[in-house]
């Protein structure tokens, strides 16, 4: 099965993923911040094959505080992404059904209130998968990294009875450095404690500052105190504020043309991990 597996992981690549690798399925069944079960989508699930695909480093580059330079470099290139590694996942799902197996591609999306309980910009479940799979490791930002592109990826991932080969983590420890606290000090919202570990030091709120486009339309760093204790999250006073600040409606413009995106990446732009 080793072979088979070294199969799949070329076809992976071949289809434009830059790297793979394979996570026991059971261990996916109630990870934490979420609910899944791998056995109601295939009832004798063995392993989940993940993979990522790198975002170009230069649309990490453009102003960060224009609507139109995010939304045509980086908004495109991030919404553009999690499309390709969705079609990945599904033609790895059809090689595998055409080998006489079973297997379901996961979405590389879930709704935006469900990823609050686990992170923002990285669905936690696929990054959960990601890390079991050997890909990465979790760092200060709450984000996943990898040793190649850092946090600076999109991943994917495909569910399957194919007894594939495990890698199971490798990265623990190795990537995100104790001393650096870079993405904590350069996070504009300050939604990052830079003396706490994961997930003791994420503010979600203040993270959704930045991600919904508050951050850009208003050109305030810090987020109001109804924003910042607005609960169950901040999600409940947006609409509120797209009502204050006008520019709401030329970002909101831009999602309908081309998908919703993170507005802000600074965490994963700044993170000097898998940066030549």
């Amino acid at each position: 099965m080793e072979e088979f597996t070294e199969k799949i992981k070329e076809y992976c690549i071949e289809l434009g993923a830059g790297k793979a690798g394979v996570a026991n399925a059971e261990l996916l069944k109630n990870p934490p911040h979420q609910e899944f079960d791998p056995y109601e989508l295939i009832e004798d699930a063995k392993t989940v094959l993940s993979f990522y695909v790198p975002i170009p480093e230069g649309v990490f580059d453009i102003d960060p505080d224009s609507i139109n330079d995010v939304s045509i470099s980086r908004g495109f290139a991030y919404v553009s992404l999690e499309r390709e590694t969705d079609m990945i996942s599904n033609k790895i799902a059809r090689m595998l059904e055409k080998e006489g197996y079973r297997a379901v591609p996961l979405s590389t999306k879930i709704p935006m209130e469900l990823s609050l309980r686990g992170g923002i910009l990285q669905p936690y479940l696929q990054r959960y998968i990601a890390q079991l799979a050997g890909l990465g490791e979790e760092g200060k930002g709450n984000i996943l990294l990898t040793e190649e592109h850092g946090p600076r990826v999109i991943f994917g991932s495909v569910l399957t009875n194919a007894p594939l080969k495990v890698d199971g983590p490798k990265y623990v420890g190795k990537l995100c450095p104790e001393e650096c606290k870079i993405c904590a000090e350069e996070c504009r919202p300050r939604a990052i404690d830079p003396d706490e570990r994961p997930p003791y030091n994420f503010d979600r709120n203040r993270c959704l500052w930045g991600i919904t486009g508050a951050l850009i339309v208003s050109g305030l760093d810090e987020p109001p105190m109804d924003w910042i204790e607005a609960k169950p999250s901040a999600l409940k006073v947006l609409p509120a504020y797209k009502k204050k600040y006008p520019k709401f409606e030329r970002l909101d413009l831009w999602m309908s043309e081309i998908g919703k995106f993170p507005c802000c990446t600074t965490c994963i732009a700044v993170c000097p991990v898998g940066q030549e």
